[in-house]
């Protein structure tokens, strides 16, 4: 029998892409704000009783749609000049995975 659901014990960890900041690149307050926005709505998703896949996607979507992260739309080119991308889901439950 599974235990209710205790929105009190969700938790959501998030991280805004890959690479080196320029050493004059100050702080990142828009960056955090962006992460924080995300990761609450993305909290919102579980919350509402959307699945922790639903919750991932979301953020995932989010993330490429900002141009602040090393994802998507703000991706980093590599020495072609070209965008280089990968993602990868999992499901805890039955360790189902995907990636593109």
């Amino acid at each position: 029998m599974n235990a209710p659901f205790d929105a009190s014990r969700i938790r959501f960890a998030l991280h805004g892409g890959a690479g080196e900041l320029p050493a004059n690149a100050g702080p990142q307050d828009r960056q955090r704000a962006a992460l924080r926005d995300i990761a609450e709505s993305a909290c919102r998703v579980l919350r509402e009783g959307g699945s922790a896949v639903d919750a991932v996607t979301f953020a995932v979507e989010r993330l490429e749609l900002c141009p602040l992260f090393n994802a998507g739309i703000g991706a980093v080119l590599n020495r072609d000049g070209l965008p280089e991308l990968d993602a990868a889901v999992a499901r805890g439950e039955d360790r189902g995975c995907g990636a593109v």
